[in-house]
């Protein structure tokens, strides 16, 4: 049994600091959520104390020191206060964990007990409050594989299913979390603001706001307690006895009545699946779909869930084209001809007389297709009930689409979902890069046909072949933001053991290198270490390509040392380069020297320019790169330091490219972690205010593979810091330059969007690394001069590019503008953003 919606509810946040002081109620999820997060941070030595508002045992199989404290009605606030400053003067708590119980229904006491604390923790300004989830929803999740938590650092969001409500430690033994565990499901923090003291709880028949006042707490349950007692005396009173026949004839009466309602909208959703189905919600435009599912001994289950996928599907204008790649199992057959029969008119089926792999069997369900478009399914996978109805939808508003690609989570063997993948646009060279548009793939049936459908010798990547060669031909391809195939976990599947098909990775290694050599590229992929399936793609640059590397510098003379230092001792490579310096009105001598030192080494090679100005980074760009004599320009700040020996033959590389506009890198912090690797349009950092721009993978480890391995593989961004960015001269002559209207803040985003707008593209090499000190010359915005002018180039931004800031085309709709590090948008953002449509 699956729910009718799309499984939500993912949510990754890196842990907080410790120590850390968990106040849980007797639910035993609501602790057990936290188990995951306790663990890990036990098993990093942070201390954890654990208070509880009810006697529960949890604490024993997580080995947590816990005190418990019973609520007592009749102690006094200052009493209260008093106890629990005592618990707070045996350790300093850095961070204090209260699960939500708003999403709970329970009892008001421990409700009580819980506010009662945090009203306390505030009034010691005790700020670091977290609050964490584990609510009843039909969209969400429950128990994740927590090993991607040892190995990411990171929490996941794990809730609980409806289904799942008598949870409890004796029915999932698993679950008692023992020091070797490798499940167990995690938190999804929510940050709130330190002032929202008012909760909403509906229990007990009464809707409540508490209000900020430990006396209204109070109030509260000694109004449930009177309440309570009323019920029980009229329960226990001969006259109740005496009409409990009348009270079972009523009830009797209200079930009728229940049952004929529920009859009711069980119909009225059959008559709106109809109207659906038939088109009548504006869908004028109903193609057959032909859904090719080549078939080879999967388990009987799995085929079964997979076949039901697409007979539940709202859309009904499909057929199911099933290839039987000669299975020895006797059931496969039998179970395939029952389907046949049961939908002769929507299922047809192939039976293969000789196993000729993946390729000749969904290349066998092709032959049998006669849709309009043909859509792939694994045999052990699923589509979501809406699937075929989103894509047709997107037909509706793009006729022309060549191919529909979707967002995409997995299945393991209990059906819990996990690893929801939500992807960019489409993206030409992240697209080289990686397979990712993957599942569910749409596409149109003449035009695979025109390509001679799936290739032999690509087994196990046909159809990343497929898609490379499709889009040499069009580029209507379209992304539907939304999760719509769920690919299942196994030890046979690469979703969960990419090394059971190292085959896939050769052959699409191939597929991409082919790919190179059909568009007459000078360029070459080779594997990504420690990504399975991931290439990088590199370019050779012109051998007389000549590069004006333009620095602006004032003062700081240690700091420009250090950058042309590393530029001069360390680049290696065919590409020559010169040095264009612009001095902003530099006053220390030791600023000259340095100048002098490094002229004197680059020779005819170094060209300097002073001039005594108002900083204006746009201005001062634009004047050296009138007097730059390269045909590529790179933007490079003088607090940077070169790590690679052949950054610039890199960057060059792609920036010759037609098709190509900025061209950065992966900037790093002294200390290694991430500072840049790409711009996302939109990131605000702070919840209910208008974003510009933020740095993806802000503070991730140098180790760390990304989202979905980004910050291993070349990636489309719709811009890139001007810290260190490369381009073509003649790109950056067309666009007019950088607006010297926007003299220091996003102007390096402003110039990026405008080289996207003239058609080109603009790429992240993470290969390529330096040190960024960030902003040592500049400095801080920390003047009122200074913020004004901040805060009046963040309003030209949010005039000009408003469209763009909606909607950036390489980051996903569902995931966070809140902060830089790709995790997914909590229900908490996604009610605060206007016009959001989930």
């Amino acid at each position: 049994m699956f729910p009718d919606k799309p499984f939500v509810g993912y949510q990754i946040n890196s842990l907080p600091n410790g120590p850390y002081l968990v106040v849980s109620t007797n639910l035993p999820h609501l602790l057990l959520a936290m188990g995951g997060t306790l663990r890990l941070a036990l098993d990093r030595g942070i201390q954890v104390h654990l208070i509880h508002l009810d006697s529960f045992n949890t604490e024993q199989n997580l080995n947590i020191g816990s005190e418990q404290f019973y609520f007592n009605p009749y102690i006094s606030a200052q009493g209260l206060e008093a106890k629990i400053e005592t618990l707070f003067r045996k350790t300093y708590y850095k961070t204090v964990f209260f699960p939500d119980v708003s999403y709970h229904e329970h009892n008001p006491d421990l409700f009580t007990m819980s506010y009662l604390y945090q009203m306390i923790l505030r009034k010691k300004n005790m700020l670091d409050i977290w609050y964490y989830q584990s609510h009843y929803t039909d969209d969400s999740n429950c128990f994740v594989d927590i090993t991607g938590v040892y190995r990411e650092k990171t929490c996941i969001c794990s809730d609980v299913l409806k289904d799942n409500q008598n949870l409890s430690l004796p029915i999932y033994p698993e679950h008692n979390l023992p020091q070797g565990m490798t499940h167990a499901e995690c938190f999804r923090c929510i940050q709130r603001p330190l002032n929202e003291l008012h909760v909403v709880l509906s229990d007990h028949g009464m809707t409540v706001l508490l209000d900020k006042t430990i006396r209204q707490a109070f109030e509260y349950h000694q109004q449930w307690q009177i309440e309570k007692q009323e019920k029980e005396q009229i329960i226990t009173s001969i006259s109740w006895k005496v009409t409990e026949p009348l009270r079972t004839i009523k009830h009797k009466i209200r079930s009728q009545i229940q049952a004929n309602t529920l009859r009711f909208k069980c119909k009225s959703q059959e008559i709106k699946t109809s109207k659906v189905q038939h088109g009548l919600f504006g869908l004028p435009y109903r193609p057959l779909i032909s859904i090719l599912l080549p078939v080879y001994n999967p388990p009987i289950r799995y085929l079964k869930e997979c076949i039901v996928s697409v007979l539940t599907q709202h859309y009904s204008n499909w057929e199911l084209c099933i290839a039987d790649d000669a299975s020895t199992d006797p059931q496969i057959r039998s179970l395939l001809l029952q389907y046949q029969k049961d939908d002769p008119d929507r299922i047809r089926v192939m039976f293969r007389k000789q196993n000729g792999h993946i390729v000749q069997s969904t290349n066998t369900a092709l032959d049998m297709a006669r849709g309009d478009f043909v859509a792939l399914l694994d045999h052990d996978d699923l589509l979501t009930k809406d699937a075929l109805i989103e894509v047709v939808r997107l037909l509706n508003i793009h006729p022309d689409a060549d191919m529909v690609y979707s967002d995409e989570d997995k299945i393991d063997d209990q059906g819990i979902f996990s690893d929801p993948y939500y992807k960019p646009d489409w993206a030409p060279e992240m697209f080289l890069s990686q397979m990712y548009t993957c599942h569910l793939g749409v596409y149109r049936r003449s035009l695979v046909n025109q390509l001679g459908g799936f290739r032999q010798g690509f087994e196990g990547s046909q159809d990343y072949d497929l898609v490379l060669r499709l889009s040499e031909l069009s580029q209507k391809i379209y992304h539907i933001p939304k999760i719509l195939y769920h690919w299942r976990k196994s030890n046979t599947s690469c979703s969960s053991n990419p090394e059971c098909k190292t085959y896939a990775f050769s052959s699409a290694l191939r597929a991409v290198n082919e790919a190179l050599q059909r568009q007459g590229e000078s360029g070459w992929a080779t594997p990504v270490p420690n990504v399975p399936g991931g290439n990088l793609v590199r370019y050779q640059p012109p051998r007389n390509s000549l590069i004006s590397i333009v620095i602006l510098t004032r003062d700081k003379a240690d700091v420009l040392d250090r950058c042309l230092h590393s530029i001069f001792t360390t680049t290696r490579g065919i590409c020559s380069y010169e040095i264009v310096l612009i001095d902003n009105g530099s006053q220390e001598k030791e600023t000259g020297d340095v100048i002098q030192k490094w002229q004197a080494c680059f020779g005819n090679h170094f060209l300097q320019q002073r001039i005594d100005m108002a900083f204006n980074y746009s201005y001062l760009n634009n004047r050296a790169v009138e007097i730059a004599r390269g045909d590529l320009i790179l933007l490079l700040n003088n607090d940077t330091e070169v790590l690679n020996p052949f950054w610039l033959d890199e960057m060059a590389g792609y920036a010759h490219r037609k098709s190509i506009g900025a061209v950065g890198a992966r900037l790093l912090f002294p200390d290694l972690t991430v500072q840049h690797a790409g711009v996302v349009l939109g990131i605000t950092g702070l919840p209910g205010t208008p974003g510009v721009a933020g740095h993806s993978h802000k503070y991730f480890s140098k180790d760390d593979v990304g989202y979905f391995g980004r910050l291993c593989f070349v990636s489309n961004y719709s811009a890139v810091t001007g810290a260190c960015l490369m381009i073509r001269k003649s790109v950056y002559q067309e666009i007019g330059g950088m607006d010297e209207g926007i003299a220091v803040a996003f102007n390096d985003v402003d110039f990026c969007i405008k080289v996207f707008h003239k058609g080109y593209r603009n790429v992240v090499l993470p290969h390529v690394k330096l040190i960024h000190h960030e902003s040592k010359t500049r400095g801080k915005d920390d003047t009122p001069e200074k913020q004004t002018l901040f805060a009046r180039e963040v309003q030209i931004m949010l005039d000009r590019w408003h469209e763009q800031f909606k909607h950036d085309p390489y980051y996903n709709p569902n995931l966070t503008l809140w902060h830089e590090d790709f995790s997914i948008k909590t229900e908490q953002e996604i009610r605060g953003i206007t016009g959001y449509i989930a």
